[in-house]
């Protein structure tokens, strides 16, 4: 377990690195899908017991992503449309 610290700040270091280039909306939509496939896995994969709070949480995050997304595009749409 000596080497443990090291082996979990590779992943955390490699993020940080790629998420300098990355455009921001797209590292904050990384931190929803994070979670929320480990949220799969962890119901799926391993057995874990979902509660109803936990479905009515994952719906709320999704359908605010999915509205925040929604207004991204149609502003971007519209700002396009009044440049032309």
């Amino acid at each position: 377990m000596e080497g443990a610290g090291f082996v979990t700040a590779i992943p955390l270091v490699a993020y940080v690195a790629a998420s300098k280039r990355l455009p921001i909306s797209t590292v904050g939509m990384l931190f929803y899908l994070v979670p929320s496939g480990l949220f799969v896995l962890a119901t799926q994969y391993y057995g874990e017991e979902i509660q109803t709070g936990d479905i009515i949480t994952f719906a709320f995050i999704w359908t605010s992503l999915v509205i925040f997304t929604w207004e991204r595009r149609y502003t971007a749409r519209r700002n396009r449309a009044e440049i032309v």
